[in-house]
């Protein structure tokens, strides 16, 4: 078996240096997934990224942009990889995905102490105020869903702020980011507790329309790679720790 995969690896690398240089490779400031701290670039996602670019002998550099700039990129040009984004059914034209990196879920999170038994999405219409970031995938769900009592703020840690003040009952955040939210706030992770999950959904590296295919399957075989030697679970549980990672990757 590590005849095997030092055999793929010598290959993959042979190979991948036909195409290294071709591909922009993009993300965004968004922790604990891909962020800059320091002038260095952190995150889950960018440790996968760049675990894969040493398989296959890439150095080409991640650029930090923000998201509408990295997004309007990718949609426009050739040869961009971007991330970490999720797949949706306006995207699929767009992109070609490799992954998931991870597995998001959008929750209701409450403090530990809290009374409110909240495990449905009626007894959660009946609290009197949910927190969330305005314009948000978290603020977009629960307006689908029907919901009146929200209040909207204009920063993550506003919103995880007015659940630990006690101003709103109910926190709307993904389990991705919340820890590293309470973290900058200043509160035990252990205070606060999920209670409901509203939707789920997985992040993923996406490859621009007219990305050369070869470079696409170069990218997978090191992602699946990762898989197989174990090193993806470490990275993922670093970062996430507690979460369990996605199992396979997509074909």
């Amino acid at each position: 078996m590590l005849h095997r995969l030092i055999l793929l690896t010598l290959l993959l690398v042979k190979s991948s240096l036909l195409f290294a240089g071709n591909l922009t490779i993009l993300t965004e400031q968004w922790p604990p997934m891909n962020f800059s701290e320091k002038g260095k670039l952190k995150g889950l996602a960018v440790e996968v990224v760049q675990a894969i670019q040493k398989k296959l002998g890439d150095d080409t550099q991640i650029q930090m942009m923000t998201w509408r700039s990295a997004y309007e990129r990718a949609t426009t040009q050739p040869n961009v990889l971007l991330f970490s984004t999720s797949k949706s059914e306006k995207r699929l034209p767009l992109f070609t995905f490799v992954g998931p990196l991870a597995i998001g879920k959008l929750n209701l999170y409450a403090l530990k102490n809290s009374p409110y038994e909240v495990d449905s999405i009626k007894k959660a219409k009946n609290v009197k105020r949910i927190g969330v970031y305005y314009s948000s995938v978290g603020e977009q769900k629960l307006f689908d869903l029907g919901f009146k009592n929200i209040v909207s703020v204009r920063s993550l840690e506003k919103a995880g702020r007015l659940l630990i003040k006690g101003r709103v009952d109910l926190w709307c955040n993904t389990n991705i980011s919340y820890r590293q939210i309470l973290d900058k706030l200043g509160f035990p992770e252990d205070e606060v507790v999920s209670r409901l999950t509203l939707d789920q959904s997985n992040l993923y590296l996406a490859f621009s329309k007219g990305t050369d295919p070869k470079t696409i399957a170069h990218w997978r075989e090191a992602f699946r790679m990762l898989h197989r030697d174990g090193t993806f679970k470490t990275i993922y549980q670093r970062w996430l720790p507690g979460e369990q990672p996605p199992k396979r990757l997509n074909r």
